[in-house]
């Protein structure tokens, strides 16, 4: 992670939980991965900042069911029956082929919903939804 990325993430994370009322739920520095929680109206909001880049759709297309996991298997932890997940890349390249489609809103219907919105934010703080 270069040093624009992770001031990117932390600046970011910083606004969410010191303006926005967000929690931090988990942090690894060491694979640039932050994620954050605020419960609002029967809906966990979670965000998800992570500085790692996916040079292919298809590896980024892993790391979207990866983090649907992730949430599945967190959502006993956490309150509300429905989680809207902000998955957002920081990083200085998207993917090189036609990725495009995966910025489409996702939503996984179990006992629980749960909709995922991807996004990509570029080193110079340019927003790519």
């Amino acid at each position: 992670m270069n040093v624009k990325e992770r001031y990117t993430l932390y600046t970011i994370a910083n606004h969410l939980v010191s303006k926005e009322g967000y929690e931090l739920l988990h942090l690894n520095e060491n694979t640039g991965e932050l994620w954050l929680e605020k419960y609002t109206k029967q809906v966990t909001n979670i965000i998800r900042l992570t500085t790692r880049g996916f040079d292919w759709k298809s590896h980024l297309k892993q790391d979207i069911a990866q983090v649907f996991q992730r949430v599945l298997q967190m959502k006993g932890f956490l309150r509300g029956k429905n989680f809207d997940v902000s998955n957002v890349y920081i990083t200085s390249y998207s993917p090189v082929d036609h990725w495009e489609e995966l910025k489409k809103p996702m939503k996984l219907k179990d006992k629980t919903s749960i909709m995922m919105h991807v996004y990509y934010v570029d080193w110079c703080m340019k927003m790519k939804n």
